[in-house]
């Protein structure tokens, strides 16, 4: 919907996602190239959106694995994904 509300979840097993942060970024609408990053050092993790921090948090549940990135079923693209 392009309403700019996020969520930055931690998957359980079996207890499905518990809300690490939320919130709402102004300036978003349909249509739109944004960009969005997550960097995670030791057991922070910072999410970004168009370069300004919108999550700052401190969780040490997972030391490696997996990241993603997905939508609420909304149409999206994503280009230049890159994960480093």
């Amino acid at each position: 919907r392009g309403n700019g509300a996020w969520q930055l979840l931690l998957n359980v097993s079996n207890a499905g996602a518990k809300v690490l942060a939320s919130g709402n970024v102004t300036g978003i609408s349909p249509n739109t190239w944004h960009t969005i990053a997550l960097a995670a050092a030791g057991d922070q993790l910072t999410a970004t959106v168009d370069g300004t921090a919108v999550a700052q948090v401190t969780n040490s549940a997972y030391a490696t694995g997996l990241a993603g990135i997905e939508s609420n079923w909304t149409r999206v693209q994503f280009n230049g994904l890159t994960v480093g």
